[in-house]
């Protein structure tokens, strides 16, 4: 979700997105979404939340976090394959 002072869009993954007018539907009753004359402040806003996404999202981890002292083999441990992180072991 992502808010202007006066537009809200919120980004659904599985169901449709939303765009409400906040100063003329502050109770975010009427999606605008499907209004066409409404399509650049869509795209405007979705770029803005694509750019925040990309400067403060967090990377994948090369390695397994070591931190996590159960992990008996921290770099690719069965836990790690578990959740689809492991690779093949890379040479020295």
């Amino acid at each position: 979700m992502i808010r202007s002072r006066d537009w809200k869009y919120v980004r659904r993954l599985y169901d449709t997105d939303e765009l409400y007018h906040l100063e003329t539907d502050p109770d975010e009753v009427h999606n605008l979404i499907d209004d066409p004359s409404l399509e650049e402040v869509r795209r405007e806003l979705a770029a803005a939340m694509l750019e925040w996404f990309l400067a403060t999202g967090d990377q994948v981890p090369w390695r397994w976090d070591r931190r996590y002292e159960e992990e008996s083999e921290p770099e690719w441990s069965q836990q790690a394959a578990k959740h689809g992180f492991a690779r093949r072991s890379l040479p020295s």
